[in-house]
């Protein structure tokens, strides 16, 4: 919000508090995300009297601002900060202080207190006992400490909504490899049964946007035909045509990876393809959905040398238009039965030197969205732009056609934890202005 409509120091006071922020919440810290902290606090320090030239602010003398200082030393010296913030002895002090004064009588009111909160404590240890006791564990609770007592119940689906998923699809050995440290899910997820079976190109073309979908899927079945299947007739795939129909699906859950240093456990993400609908009670059509992805391609991965060895090596951001099957008719050996129509954004590029995260903008070839079908395992997971907004933000703009209509977008590394921490290589470029 603030790129294009405020002065550059200020906006670069603004990112590098954000880069001090993210890497102060991990869980596991090394040298390198130690000195990430302290450079971004030296860069921080070096352009914050801007607010006060500004008359912004008239000075940064208060307690959560001093406390930045001492975050690299104490978590050298004490572990992690993830889970703690000036607020934490604040509430202590209530529990503590205020709550126990209150009970005294207001004299020798020291050891009245002690004695309320030794009172406090055996109540709660006492209560804690007869829940043990009555859960068969014995008084103490030590079994319920005791991961060796817990019994295993492998007989039980725990994969919640991934229960009722129809089709697994595994993901190429390439985009296992997007780091050294960390792999994405192996498996693609999609419903049992299609949402909106046998569509017609032109319900494709009018309903889900995608213009050049034949085109773009003729050139893949043709391109793989040649390039991997090596097959006579009738092995060969025959070539798609106007009167095909497609089974389309309105989402694909991928599982995402853990990520130690940020607490992450595996997770899943969903990328949606939900067009306009129609509701039940004959009002306005419900808000369609075609979300942004992160994009495998080899090709990517070969030409883009401005992510070589980064964590977006291969990958680009494309919106998602279409999920669907390819119809059996059309299936030869080794075509991916499960693909998504797509159009592309331009490559990555590298950070912007002032506001830290990387510009894109829509691919056009000859005046259209730049368009492809890819497998389906292809999409690695959803990603976020932010729209650059310049000095105001259009009156015209929506959630339904910001995307066709900014020009310019920023992605958005700041939109998790773990986002950021993969791209901290990439965060320290602009920490030395």
């Amino acid at each position: 919000l603030l790129a294009g409509s405020v002065q550059t120091e200020v906006m670069k006071a603004a990112v590098v508090l954000l880069d001090f922020i993210y890497p102060a919440r991990l869980q596991q810290h090394t040298s390198k995300t130690l000195q990430l902290l302290e450079k971004a606090l030296k860069t921080f320090r070096d352009h914050k009297d801007v607010f006060v030239r500004l008359e912004i602010r008239n000075h940064f003398n208060f307690p959560k601002m001093h406390q930045l200082l001492h975050y690299p030393d104490a978590i050298r010296s004490r572990g992690s900060a993830d889970g703690y913030n000036t607020e934490s002895p604040e509430r202590l002090h209530i529990d503590y202080a205020k709550n126990a004064y209150r009970a005294s009588n207001k004299r020798d009111y020291t050891k009245q207190m002690t004695k309320w909160l030794s009172l406090r404590e055996a109540t709660f240890r006492a209560f804690l006992n007869r829940a043990a006791m009555r859960d068969g564990r014995g008084r103490s609770g030590e079994a319920a400490d005791n991961p060796s007592d817990e019994s295993d119940d492998d007989g039980e689906d725990d994969e919640g909504p991934l229960r009722r998923v129809g089709v697994r699809i595994s993901a190429p050995a390439t985009v296992t490899q997007l780091s050294d440290r960390e792999r994405i899910g192996d498996s693609h997820h999609l419903a049992a049964n299609p949402a909106f079976p046998q569509l017609s190109l032109q319900t494709l073309t009018s309903r889900y946007g995608a213009e050049n979908f034949l085109s773009a899927l003729t050139r893949f079945v043709r391109e793989h035909d040649h390039h991997q299947l090596p097959y006579p007739p009738p092995a060969r795939a025959l070539i798609p045509n106007q009167v095909d129909r497609f089974d389309v699906y309105k989402q694909v859950t991928i599982e995402q990876p853990p990520c130690v240093p940020t607490g992450q456990g595996a997770t899943t993400a969903k990328v949606r393809s939900v067009p306009a609908l129609p509701t039940k009670a004959g009002g306005r059509e419900t808000v369609p959905h075609f979300d942004t992805a992160l994009v495998w391609t080899d090709d990517e991965r070969a030409r883009n040398s401005f992510t070589k060895g980064t964590w977006l090596e291969g990958l680009r951001v494309a919106q998602v238009r279409v999920i669907f099957a390819l119809p059996a008719h059309l299936r030869a050996p080794k075509l991916p039965k499960y693909m998504a129509y797509i159009e592309w954004f331009t490559p990555f590029r590298v950070p912007d030197p002032t506001n830290g995260p990387r510009s894109i903008s829509r691919s056009q070839t000859r005046g259209s969205p730049t368009s492809d079908t890819v497998p389906l395992n292809h999409l690695v997971m959803p990603c976020h732009l932010i729209p650059k907004f310049g000095t105001k933000a259009p009156q015209n703009w929506t959630q339904q056609n910001v995307l066709r209509e900014c020009k310019t977008f920023y992605f958005n590394h700041w939109i998790t934890v773990t986002q950021h921490y993969r791209l901290l290589e990439q965060a320290e470029s602009h920490l030395d202005s």
